[in-house]
């Protein structure tokens, strides 16, 4: 039978712990294949980000010296009318399925309250989660959480040396590079095509 989370060790995260996050995040991505890889310099540079609270809004779960779970969140220093607080980490695939991920997420949606009251509290707060959707037991334990999937997104790849093929121009439609002439109609098209982004538009 798995043993119990509170078995393990619980503390909020430093950035002494850069080693073993990067190899929790490879141990994740060759079950959940994010196509990410990581060496103790990123993961160190992910633990200084200046927007993480480390001792306030992460937390990291130890068997012993293996981390084995971690949950930061992240504030934007700058929000308008919504605040978006990301909330991020993972569980190591051999210690998924003991509530480990429960715990883990309801400490980030804390965290992510606590920061929105501190940076921006007269904004609407969003907690924003980004897993993909095939990661085992992911949905599951967001829908319990109380969180809804509202986008997606997708990873699209071309083989390299193969060529794409060439489409016509639809009638009435001329391609036209950017010059000083034509900045402002280039800022208007970018800015509607991004209106509903969560990205600013500028």
């Amino acid at each position: 039978m798995p043993e119990s989370s509170t078995a393990l060790t619980w503390r909020p995260l430093t950035s002494d712990d850069a080693a073993a996050l990067a190899d929790l995040l490879n141990a994740a991505e060759v079950e959940d294949k994010t196509d990410e890889n990581y060496d103790e310099e990123d993961a160190r540079d992910e633990l200084e980000n200046p927007h993480l609270d480390l001792a306030g809004a992460s937390l990291g779960a130890f068997d012993g010296d293996v981390m084995v779970g971690y949950v930061s969140a992240q504030y934007k220093p700058l929000a308008t009318e919504v605040h978006r607080v990301f909330v991020d980490g993972t569980v190591r695939p051999s210690h998924r399925r003991r509530g480990i991920g429960t715990r883990l997420l309801r400490t980030g949606i804390a965290g992510a309250k606590d920061l929105h009251a501190k940076h921006h509290p007269a904004l609407k707060l969003v907690v924003d989660v980004q897993k993909g959707e095939h990661i085992p037991g992911a949905q599951a334990l967001f829908a319990a959480e109380g969180l809804s999937p509202v986008r997606y997104f997708q990873h699209m790849q071309h083989p390299l040396g193969t060529a794409i093929p060439e489409a016509s121009v639809p009638a009435g439609l001329r391609f036209e590079a950017w010059s000083e002439e034509n900045d402002e109609d280039f800022r208007l098209i970018r800015n509607e095509s991004f209106q509903d982004h969560w990205a600013p538009t500028r």
